[in-house]
């Protein structure tokens, strides 16, 4: 194949071809090493990030349910009934239906939970949330600190 010029453009395209080729496959090559902790520091930094989006919303919806359900809050029996009664459609008494809600996207209270009696001190570990109907608190159920030096229990 030649143009007009009389010039084969085969063989550029054939050496551009390889290196877009050679410079694919370096790209896919082991660099340098990640530093230790930096996987840790960005999990930290983004479950931080998430919380200070989705906290305040959960918060808000749990008060929105409660008003909506004649001081009720949502989950008094268990942590599923708690994600079904935010997230889904519901009477004034909280069974499944028509009416009200959802008053919150699902992937806001994500993970594990747990309904308990009373709030811990502390985290426990184990579940991601915890979940007090009485006092109407939510908890996040991880050990240790945010990358700002709060407890992820008190957030």
């Amino acid at each position: 194949m030649s143009s007009d010029t009389g010039l084969d453009v085969r063989r550029p395209m054939l050496v551009l071809g390889l290196v877009v080729l050679v410079l694919t496959a370096l790209a896919g090559l082991p660099g340098r090493p990640v530093p230790a902790g930096t996987l840790d520091e960005t999990s930290a930094a983004a479950l931080h990030a998430r919380l200070l989006v989705d906290l305040p919303r959960i918060r808000e919806a749990i008060g929105l349910y409660s008003l909506q359900h004649e001081g009720r809050p949502p989950g008094s029996d268990d942590w599923r009934l708690f994600v079904d009664q935010l997230c889904s459609r519901t009477d004034v008494q909280g069974a499944p239906g028509r009416g009200l809600g959802p008053d919150l996207d699902p992937a806001a209270v994500s993970g594990s939970g747990r309904r308990v009696e009373t709030v811990p001190d502390t985290a426990e570990g184990g579940e991601d949330w915890l979940w007090c109907p009485r006092t109407t608190t939510l908890r996040v159920n991880r050990p240790g600190q945010g990358p700002t030096g709060v407890p992820w229990f008190d957030y």
